[in-house]
């Protein structure tokens, strides 16, 4: 089976997400260094191919992006993206290889009510993985600080080219100055303005920073009280144990068992508690989770079943005329057209002399 096509379109908003290899935590913010090299790379290829970056967050195996691609280039972008990470991360990680073996998966969001749920899964990914109690503990790259203190995403990274030409100084004897001088001398630091959801722009800055820190601090809670056990347990007085012969034959399990001669007491709230940002960065990078999450993306996010309609009959549509292209340009005719905003397909040609 053939991978989906891609349909872009201007106004299209992206929630963009890929995992590591073998589902390995290479990403885990287990220094500084991880988190400058996640969100430097972001920066510097979004400022690029001029990308409108929402959301992010950078998790141990995988990460999320909420972006909007209004040259219609989010490929191109991601290829860089992700490449230039994997080679960086790799050189961090002293490992050769893959990083993400799966392309990339990217799926529209249609309306504003999905455009928030994602907006705020972002952010709360952390906290609902249960690492740390609030997004703004995450020790990696997520972008709730941006958003919350109404700043820009500061960041920086290292100018192979121009290390490179330092380094060949040095050798030369024009340059007296030691590695880190050189790091120093080479690094470029960039900073990035976050693009505001569409229906918040025009808006009070301030009441909606305070409605973010209000949605997010609600969201915890919810969180933290899912994460708490009720039970009862019963306090065995006697060895004797009476079960109801019946529910042992259909192997039933109940909460509650009979016991001879002994006494019920209410347990407390057993609280699971979060790894900590300690726990976070005491975690090896090799760690694998034993039963990772998978979840099927879907074709589009949106809470209107209309919209929701519309999309998939647009994209019936795209998919359509672009296998129809894809056929008279296999048969050399010169009148052949893809529809805007997807991907041609690559044919190299080979002379026939």
């Amino acid at each position: 089976m053939g991978r989906p096509l891609r349909l872009q379109q201007e106004d299209f908003i992206y929630f963009v997400t890929n995992r590591c290899f073998q589902e390995m935590c290479v990403l885990q913010p287990d220094s500084p260094e991880v988190e400058r090299i996640c969100v430097g790379t972001l920066v510097r290829f979004a400022k690029r191919y001029g990308i409108d970056v929402m959301a992010y967050v950078f998790m141990g195996n995988h990460f999320h992006l909420l972006l909007r691609a209004i040259q219609l280039n989010l490929h191109v972008f991601m290829k860089d993206f992700q490449a230039n990470l994997t080679k960086r991360i790799n050189a961090h990680r002293g490992r050769t290889g893959t990083l993400f073996p799966q392309r990339y998966a990217s799926s529209p969001v249609l309306d504003e009510a999905a455009l928030e749920q994602v907006f705020f899964y972002i952010l709360m990914n952390p906290v609902k993985a249960g690492l740390v109690e609030h997004p703004s503990l995450w020790p990696g790259g997520i972008s709730f600080g941006a958003h919350t203190d109404g700043g820009l995403v500061e960041a920086s990274w290292v100018d192979c080219d121009r290390l490179r030409f330092l380094k060949r100084k040095a050798a030369a004897g024009s340059l007296g100055i030691d590695d880190e001088a050189l790091m120093a001398q080479a690094s470029v630091n960039a900073s990035l303005e976050l693009a505001p959801l569409p229906h918040w722009v025009g808006g009070d800055d301030v009441a909606l920073r305070q409605r973010i820190v209000e949605h997010v601090g609600h969201a915890c809670e919810a969180v933290e009280q899912e994460r708490h056990v009720d039970g009862d347990v019963h306090a065995d007085l006697d060895d004797g144990i009476e079960r109801e012969s019946d529910e042992e034959k259909r192997g039933v399990q109940r909460r509650r068992s009979c016991v001879k001669g002994a006494s019920r007491v209410r347990v407390k709230r057993v609280r699971k508690g979060f790894l900590g940002v300690e726990g976070v960065r005491k975690l090896s990078w090799r760690y694998r989770p034993k039963n990772p999450k998978r979840s099927k993306l879907p074709l589009c996010h949106a809470t209107c079943p209309v919209r929701r309609r519309a999309f998939v009959l647009t994209y019936r549509t795209a998919c359509q005329n672009y296998r129809e292209a894809c056929g008279r340009m296999h048969l050399s005719r010169k009148s052949w057209r893809f529809p805007p905003g997807m991907i041609p397909p690559v044919i190299q040609r080979l002379d026939s002399g």
